[in-house]
């Protein structure tokens, strides 16, 4: 009885690890020195009106002086279309936004962001270190500023009337608006790596210090 007592309570404890682990993890994207051309977040789209879509925000950070790399889309008319962008400072830890706005419903899919490159740390005698950027957060906005959120259709109803011979079908819909936003995090990495070779998006990959 003893040892299985042991047994529980050592699963607890590793259950209880684990669900820490995964919460102390928020990061959307992470990018850790150059040894890779980029790191790619494919955002998840499914469900929402990108019609209604006219501003990006990717919320990043860098332990290091330096990261870039862009938000990037297939537009209405399939050409991918990418803008560049570059956060730098002289010391210390880099929080900064990315925003693209002024789309005006011109999104059509494969929306991503990329880390391109990420400056090396140096410590106090020169020796270097890879540095780590990540994207912490993507939010997609309409015009008035609001998160974008999936409409999902739900089963329909149907009424039948009866008229003598005659009968007559009603169907109603009813559509919801559920709360999920374009926010996500370490669930749209699972989701990102496999849509990644379903992605139209012919999007421009490289190492890129400036």
């Amino acid at each position: 009885m003893k040892i299985k007592s042991m047994i529980a309570a050592l699963a607890a404890s590793a259950i209880a690890v684990s669900a820490l682990a995964v919460s102390a993890s928020a990061e959307v994207l992470k990018k850790v020195g150059n040894e890779k051309n980029a790191e790619i977040y494919m955002v998840p789209v499914d469900g929402l009106d990108l019609s209604k879509l006219d501003k990006i925000v990717a919320e990043v950070s860098c332990d290091s002086t330096k990261t870039n790399g862009c938000i990037g889309y297939n537009d209405v008319d399939g050409k991918w279309v990418q803008h560049e962008f570059k956060s730098e400072i002289e010391s210390g830890v880099i929080e900064q936004n990315w925003e693209k706005d002024g789309l005006a419903g011109t999104v059509k899919d494969g929306l991503q962001v990329q880390l391109w490159w990420v400056e090396p740390k140096k410590d106090a005698d020169g020796n270097e270190s890879d540095g780590t950027a990540q994207v912490n957060s993507v939010k997609l906005l309409d015009k008035d500023g609001n998160e974008l959120t999936k409409t999902e259709t739900q089963a329909t109803t149907t009424t039948t009337e009866k008229s003598g011979a005659a009968v007559t079908t009603t169907t109603t819909a009813k559509d919801t608006k559920k709360t999920d936003s374009a926010k996500t995090g370490d669930a749209g990495v699972g989701v990102a790596v496999a849509a990644l070779g379903l992605a139209s998006a012919a999007a421009f990959v490289a190492r890129k210090k400036d």
